[in-house]
């Protein structure tokens, strides 16, 4: 049944595509039609989670916002256990655009609708700008600033890719290094599954046959306040392993 999950969210992709691809041959969208499609798509990963929780493929449960929660722009940091992270943290914040991989902006289907929704590519795609390997100076930093700046929140998940199983790699800090220059808040939310699923090297015939989602809000940090992008990850990464310790065996 895992397969179903990887046809229906192509599927469902390349239709969008067709639709999309008058407005992406014909120039580059208004950044109000950007904002539409944007919101389009991320309502669109909220039905598509709930079409999976409905064929009993994921369970998950999304708590509601704190709160706390920041009303404008924030910078929402996640761990990543898994590959369906990113629609689950975007249905979670529909008003959000995510900072993405380069090879999905280039994939045939993503990456018109990426385009679309204005979210962020990652170091290696070309837009115009030379990208650098120094976290305090690259421009993908420049970029998620830019978003931060115009009042969208941004989704970033500091390990730079998915997570070891129940385990955490170091946290880059360059979405954080772009919340602090911003001056918006660092939102931390924690995410979990009941076993290894979509995780990195999994293959498909290992997956299971209806993963556990947990979702959970742990808090957020004034990156403006503490002023320190280096302080926030190394303070965040500690929030996280402690979070994770408390998971049962």
């Amino acid at each position: 049944m895992s397969y179903a999950i990887f046809a229906s969210f192509f599927l469902v992709g390349g239709l969008i595509c067709l639709f999309a691809a008058p407005r992406l041959l014909f120039g580059r969208p208004s950044p109000h039609a950007q904002r539409r499609y944007r919101s389009a798509m991320n309502h669109g990963f909220e039905r598509f989670m709930a079409m999976l929780r409905a064929l009993r493929l994921v369970d998950y449960r999304l708590p509601p916002r704190p709160a706390d929660h920041p009303g404008g722009a924030y910078l929402l940091i996640a761990n990543h256990p898994g590959l369906l992270d990113v629609a689950l943290l975007l249905a979670a914040c529909p008003e959000a655009v995510c900072l993405v991989k380069a090879e999905w902006y280039r994939f045939p289907l993503l990456g018109p609708l990426l385009r679309l929704g204005d979210h962020i590519p990652g170091p290696g795609i070309d837009v115009g700008l030379d990208d650098t390997s120094t976290e305090s100076a690259t421009p993908v930093v420049e970029r998620i600033e830019q978003k931060l700046r115009e009042g969208v929140p941004v989704v970033v998940f500091p390990e730079g890719t998915r997570s070891p199983w129940r385990g955490l790699r170091r946290f880059h800090r360059g979405g954080i290094e772009a919340a602090v220059r911003a001056s918006v808040p660092v939102v931390q939310v924690f995410l979990d599954l009941d076993g290894p699923f979509l995780a990195k090297g999994q293959r498909l015939w290992e997956l299971p046959a209806r993963p556990r989602y947990l979702f959970e809000w742990l808090g957020r940090v004034d990156a403006g306040a503490v002023g320190d992008s280096r302080e926030i990850a190394r303070a965040s990464r500690r929030t996280y392993q402690t979070r994770m310790a408390r998971i049962p065996e």
